[in-house]
Formats: structure tokens, C-alpha cells, sequence
């Protein structure tokens, strides 16, 4: 049995017991099974994360079901069963098992309704990049208390060294001269306009993504920081409070940018390459 834990903000799920299985029975239902383990775990942790906040876990005695958004060969929705756990772990829910409505399983018995896909933007604009509001804001400061997402190539480069060294070491160094870090800051905004420039000849490129942190629709532009065109970063887009002008909230890695993009539907373009 898989043992998932009461969300927090960290939204972790302990999938340590039987994992193997688990996803390999989902991979046996899902239309999509291409997705690596790690990817498809962290997509799940977001999936029941967002199921939480947006009342989307429905519950009927001991039993809670979630639509995961996975779908099988004939794109019917593929829920994950829960149970009430009365084990000695400090888990909420146990798992039960991955269920298709009208397959054979439970899971109608079970429940008088079965919960939809929560709705997570009131506009379809807000899954475009405005081309209008230029190119977004970044803070250098933001960027390197995330220094450790950043590619060790392009790090390396910056800092003037041959042999890769600590997050610590990397943020000590670029911040050891206005030269270093001048090049940190220049870098990056180039990097921007690069992908803002992206954006312009084709607006999928900045794909759209759900940032738990504020809850709320964001963009991801891909940054090529170590170059050969190759994308290293995903910097993460929102609009401010007026509306006037887009801020760069954060870096995510391709990983992280996969896993958050992934629960708006399938991803395309340079984040599924």
C-alpha cells in the first residue's frame, strides 16, 4: 500500500512502499506513459495538491477520489482512490488503487458524484504572453538565492573557473566583484529577451503553468544559458497587480517547469523535448 500524506505547503507524498508498482499500474492505464517516475510523481504531488485547495477531493465515508488528469486510450479520466488511513503511519490518506468510472472497479459504488478537473483560469488571455508589456522584470537577488538550478557550464563561465564548486561557493564568487556579477545580471537579461524574442515569431513558446507558490496562472519562457540554443531554465512570468507589465517571479528547472505546466494538459514545444 502507498501511504499519501496530509498536504501541507510542501505538498509532499511518501510513495516509498510499493512505488515501483504503483506507477507501473498506472503506466498499464494512462494513454500518456511515457512520462520518467520522477516527473509523473511530482506531477501527482501537484494534481492532489491542487485537488485540496480547490475543493476538488471529494470524500464519501472512508473513501476520497481525485481526478489526476491522466486519461486512458480512449481519453476517459483516470481517478486515484484513497482511503481513510487507520494505520500507525501519520499519513492521511492510504492509496488504494488507480480507477477508470465503469471498468469493473469500485469506485462508482463508492461515491454518488465523481469531482472534475479544478478550474484554474477565468481568462483565456492569461495563457498568452501580451507581447504589448515588453519583456519581464527579473531580480538578479532572486536568482542567485536559487543558484543551485542554474547550469554548472554556464555558472562555471561566469565565475571564471574550470571545475564545478558548491551553491555556496557560486554565490560567494558572483558576488565577489561588480565584474562577475555584471556578467551574472547581463547574461540573464539577454537570456530574456532571447526568449521574449521566441515568443514573438511563435506565441507557444511561453507556455503556460499553474505557480503553487501564489496560486495562480503564470508563464514560462525558456532561457538558453549555456548556449547552442539549448534551454537550461524555465524563469517563471506573471502579470503585476495592474496588469502593465510582467515580473519574474522565479527559475524553475525543466523538471520542476514539466511537472507544474503538466496539470494544464499535455506540453509541447521546447519543455517536452
Amino acid at each position: 500500500m502507498c501511504l499519501i500524506k496530509s498536504f501541507t505547503l510542501t505538498y509532499n507524498i511518501d510513495f516509498k512502499i510499493g512505488v515501483s508498482k504503483v506507477f507501473r499500474d498506472l503506466a498499464s492505464l494512462q494513454n500518456d506513459s511515457r512520462l520518467p517516475d520522477a516527473q509523473l510523481f511530482r506531477y501527482l504531488e501537484n494534481r492532489f495538491y491542487l485537488a485540496l485547495i480547490k475543493d476538488a477531493l471529494h470524500t464519501e465515508g472512508d473513501y476520497s477520489t481525485f481526478d489526476t488528469g491522466l486519461t486512458n486510450r480512449w481519453h476517459q479520466p483516470i481517478y486515484a482512490l484513497l482511503k481513510k488511513n487507520e494505520g500507525p503511519h501519520p499519513q492521511k490518506y492510504q492509496f488504494v488503487c488507480w480507477a477508470v468510472p465503469g471498468e469493473g472497479t469500485k469506485i462508482n459504488s463508492l461515491f454518488t458524484s465523481l469531482p472534475g478537473l479544478p478550474r484554474l483560469f477565468d481568462s483565456f488571455d492569461d495563457l498568452h504572453y501580451d507581447l504589448r508589456l515588453g519583456a519581464p522584470t527579473i531580480s538578479v537577488e532572486h536568482a542567485l538565492d536559487r543558484i543551485e538550478r542554474f547550469p554548472k557550464q554556464f555558472l562555471n563561465r561566469i565565475c571564471g573557473v574550470t571545475e564545478d564548486l558548491t551553491s555556496e561557493e557560486y554565490r560567494a564568487a558572483i558576488n565577489a566583484s561588480s565584474f562577475t556579477m555584471n556578467l551574472f545580471r547581463s547574461s540573464l537579461e539577454s537570456a530574456v529577451s532571447t526568449a521574449v524574442r521566441r515568443v514573438s515569431t511563435d506565441l507557444f513558446t511561453a507556455v503556460p503553468t499553474y505557480y503553487f507558490r501564489e496560486q495562480r496562472i503564470s508563464l514560462l519562457l525558456p532561457l538558453s544559458l549555456s548556449g547552442n540554443d539549448v534551454v537550461d531554465l524555465a524563469l517563471v512570468v506573471v502579470k503585476n497587480e495592474q496588469g502593465t507589465a510582467y515580473v519574474g517571479r522565479t527559475v524553475f528547472t525543466l523538471d520542476q517547469a514539466y511537472s507544474t505546466a503538466r496539470v494544464l494538459g499535455r506540453v509541447g514545444n521546447w519543455l517536452a523535448a
